[in-house]
């Protein structure tokens, strides 16, 4: 999931959306402003809390988007709005990816234990 951030954080900032990695730390992923540089140098996953604030913003985002007028007017918006819902749908589905293999990994362990 981290390279898909990359990627989001890359678009936001060519659409204008974010300014720079402390913006998109603290604007997009609702953490500290180091956040997402401190990640990438760890080489570390997000937390399924950042990952759920940037759903949640991209989401709202584009559904502000959605009901202006500007996507109806200007394509560069309809791409934008386009890539926002998109990129909201994929880290949502990571993170359901996620959750369903740290249950699947409980059950294993209850399995183990009960036997």
């Amino acid at each position: 999931m981290k390279r898909d951030l990359d990627r989001i954080y890359n678009q936001l900032k060519f659409y204008g959306l974010v300014i720079n990695q402390f913006d998109f730390s603290t604007h997009w992923l609702g953490q500290c402003r180091s956040y997402f540089s401190s990640m990438k140098a760890r080489g570390a996953e997000p937390s399924t809390e950042a990952a759920l604030a940037l759903v949640a913003r991209l989401r709202s985002y584009n559904e502000q988007l959605r009901t202006s007028d500007k996507p109806r007017t200007c394509a560069h918006f309809g791409q934008m709005s386009q890539m926002l819902e998109q990129d909201a749908d994929l880290i949502a589905q990571h993170l359901f990816r996620e959750s369903l293999q740290r249950v699947f990994e409980r059950q294993a362990i209850q399995a183990k234990l009960a036997a």
